[in-house]
């Protein structure tokens, strides 16, 4: 063979081998740029129902008003989390990390001109390393809580739109700090427009898991309610402390201390349009204790039962507004499965 034959051999060789090295070599980038497969959209769901009994259902001073009423709470809580939490491409970026949806109902044996019903929807988006959180509150009717026996019912609906961020920092991310903003708005019955309120409040909280059985937390509230009366005017702060435990076997435990500050900045005595200010120169200190048990039942899997104690204590200026209320309920919890 001659040496212009070996050439030709070994070029029409080299061709070949490119051609054959070609569709391998493209698909080698092609499969490292292929996306990973995203986790399948989940969710979680529970619902829960209590009995509970309080010895004071309209917050009322010491004396005949003061009675006790038996009241179930009915509760669903459904969380769809649309990337579950993880790796997002970038044309998925949009949607967020969680929605959720609690609706919670409460029916009194015998006074139900006092059931109500609560709509809560929220959204939880990434931003920064954090969450950003928007949430909306609807009650449609609600009895305000110091009507008295005998009196006309006067009923109001309930609005609250809330936005926040919360992040968490530190070693293994042991501190969670929060906080946010909200504003509410509340639409009394025609016979009542005075009491129309408008809140601008501020918030900020920080929890510290120090460890599984003790994770304390902290939450400040401040806030300015305005009213078509200046009678229901006021400044109001709240400041709620406690801590969780999650110990061995599925129980659980928490604790919470709440003080609330209202100061009623009505200025002058008498309203030209309303009439007399009944809270002229008042000031309301409302304290509160709230344990809560949880315990999951060993041959049910997903089924919890909740023991909880609330104490809240009542002061003020005006001494019709002087309380104690006593409620604890027993209830249970069941997880869905997903």
């Amino acid at each position: 063979m001659t040496r212009d034959e070996i050439t030709r051999v070994r070029v029409r060789w080299a061709l070949w081998l490119a051609l054959c090295l070609v569709p391998v070599m493209t698909a080698v980038p092609a499969h490292a740029k292929k996306k990973p497969h995203k986790p399948e959209p989940t969710w979680a769901a529970r619902l829960s129902v209590e009995q509970a009994y309080t010895d004071n259902v309209r917050s009322a001073q010491k004396g005949p008003q003061e009675e006790g009423a038996f009241f179930t709470t009915l509760k669903s809580r459904v969380v769809w989390m649309p990337a579950n939490n993880r790796w997002r491409s970038h044309e998925d970026r949009w949607m967020p990390s969680e929605l959720e949806l609690t609706i919670r109902g409460r029916v009194f044996a015998d006074f139900s001109n006092r059931n109500t019903v609560e709509i809560r929807p929220r959204i939880r988006y990434p931003l920064l390393g954090g969450f950003a959180v928007l949430s909306y509150g609807y009650t449609p009717r609600r009895l305000r809580l110091e009507d008295l026996e005998g009196g006309d019912d006067v009923t109001y609906s309930a609005h609250r739109v809330g936005a926040g961020y919360e992040h968490k920092f530190g070693p293994n991310k042991v501190f969670k700090a929060a906080a946010g903003v909200e504003l509410d708005w509340d639409e009394y019955d025609a016979t009542e427009r005075g009491r129309d309120a408008f809140r601008v409040s501020g918030w900020g909280e920080l929890r510290y898991r120090v460890h599984p059985y003790f994770i304390p937390r902290v939450k400040v509230k401040y806030g300015d309610r305005d009213t078509r009366a200046a009678n229901y005017d006021r400044h109001e702060w709240t400041v709620l402390a406690g801590f969780d435990s999650r110990l061995p076997a599925g129980v659980g435990f928490a604790l919470r201390y709440k003080y609330q500050n209202r100061d009623y900045i009505v200025d002058v005595p008498r309203d030209p349009v309303f009439g007399t200010n009944t809270n002229f120169g008042r000031t309301d200190d409302i304290q509160q204790i709230e344990t809560t048990l949880g315990i999951n039942v060993p041959w049910v899997d997903g089924l919890r039962t909740d023991l909880r104690f609330k104490l809240r204590d009542g002061d003020s200026t005006r001494t019709s507004r002087i309380f104690q209320v006593l409620e604890y309920g027993i209830g249970v919890t069941y997880f869905l499965p997903n």
